[in-house]
Formats: C-alpha cells, structure tokens, sequence
C-alpha cells in the first residue's frame, strides 16, 4: 500500500533573500585570495634578536660561579634594553606605514 502523493500546484519561485549579512574579513582580492600579509620591519627582526640574545647572556649571568658576573649580566642588560628598543621603533614603522 503506498500513501497517496499530494498535487502538484504551480507556483511562483523562490525569489533571493537579499546580500549577506557577513561581511567578509578582508578586503576582496582577485580569485578571492587574501592580500599579501606586509613584510616585517628589519628594526623588530634585529630588536628581537638582540633582546633575546642579551636576556639570555643576563640569565647565564647570575648563573655563573665567577668573579666577573656583574660585568656578564650588565653586558646582557646592555644588549636586552636597546633591543626592546629598537623593536619597539620597528612596530610603531611598521604601524604607521599601514
């Protein structure tokens, strides 16, 4: 026993809703692909090394059993402070130039 099928009535179609209420995240590009991320400043790449290398010559600094320490750890905060500084430059470059 089959159940029996309800009439086909003609109708109008559905008609579009309208745009989309998502915005997209980017700007559009051709082929839908995102745009280039931007290069990053040489003053973050060279602050950032610079900081890292002197927290590491600070930390070995109070590590190290000799005579000279404070010499070691000041070369290390010598090395640390202008690197913080000269990433910080290359962030507020890299801000400004967006």
């Amino acid at each position: 026993m089959t159940y029996p099928q309800p009439p086909i009535i003609p109708g109008p179609l559905p008609t579009a809703t309208g745009p989309s209420p998502y915005v997209t995240p980017y700007p559009a590009a051709p082929y839908g692909y995102p745009p280039p991320m931007e290069p990053v400043n040489s003053l973050v790449t060279t602050g950032s090394v610079l900081a890292i290398l002197g927290g590491l010559v600070v930390g070995l600094g109070w590590v190290l059993d000799i005579a000279a320490w404070v010499y070691i750890v000041g070369i290390g905060w010598f090395m640390f402070g202008p690197g913080v500084g000269l990433a910080l430059l290359g962030l507020g470059k890299q801000r400004a130039f967006r």
